[in-house]
């Protein structure tokens, strides 16, 4: 219910009149949704809820890598715009440091260290690209994931970073993903890079040569 006053005032020479109030009450019609449009609603919901999870569900999950799928030192994983590889001569570092002693960062977690692990990109188009959209994980022989640590990389000298935003066309740029793993990982025989992108997901078998 909505209720409306209006007072006019009338100027008459030195006179002063004012007209009595006018007083309008209204309803707003409030237009209830039928049996079927409320089920519809329902159902609505419950698709986005049910979809929501399952795919939180498989974000969160670990993946079993199978290791006939991996690509090795120095093979291409090939998308639309990039190929992406891990260079066929590196070395791994594993650290309890990154940076300096002046601008760095040191492992909380007594048995942990920050691991580095080389990556290329190649820009294959004809215009400027930026590699975006991916979440990068280390895996390894013992069945542990983990994710990148991308404020570890804020204490790293710039030409040691993978820079993946606009890139020229046919430019390849090489850096290092950081990752805070386990000491454990430091020994295990063999540990796979894992690029989750939008639409593809690349795993590179990463052996230290040097």
């Amino acid at each position: 219910m909505v209720f409306l006053e209006t007072r006019y005032r009338l100027i008459q020479g030195n006179e002063y009149r004012y007209t009595s109030q006018y007083k309008v009450w209204f309803t707003i019609a409030k237009k209830e949704k039928t049996p079927t449009e409320q089920v519809a609603t329902v159902l609505v919901v419950i698709l986005l809820c049910v979809g929501g999870y399952i795919w939180l569900a498989q974000k969160q999950s670990v993946k079993t890598l199978d290791a006939t799928q991996l690509l090795p030192p120095g093979e291409a994983y090939s998308t639309k715009s990039f190929d992406l590889w891990v260079p066929e001569y590196q070395h791994i570092e594993f650290s309890e440091h990154i940076g300096d002693e002046y601008f760095g960062k040191t492992v909380e977690d007594p048995g942990t260290l920050f691991c580095v692990i080389p990556i290329c990109v190649k820009n294959k188009t004809n215009a400027t690209e930026s590699l975006i959209g991916v979440t990068w994980y280390l895996h390894t022989d013992s069945g542990l994931r983990f994710e990148i640590h991308s404020m570890a990389d804020l204490f790293r000298d710039e030409s040691e970073k993978l820079n993946p935003h606009d890139i020229p066309p046919a430019i390849t740029r090489c850096g290092g993903l950081v990752f805070l793993v386990t000491s454990n990982a430091q020994g295990s025989k063999t540990l796979i890079l894992e690029a989750d992108g939008f639409s593809f997901n690349a795993r590179f078998e990463v052996l230290d040569s040097l």
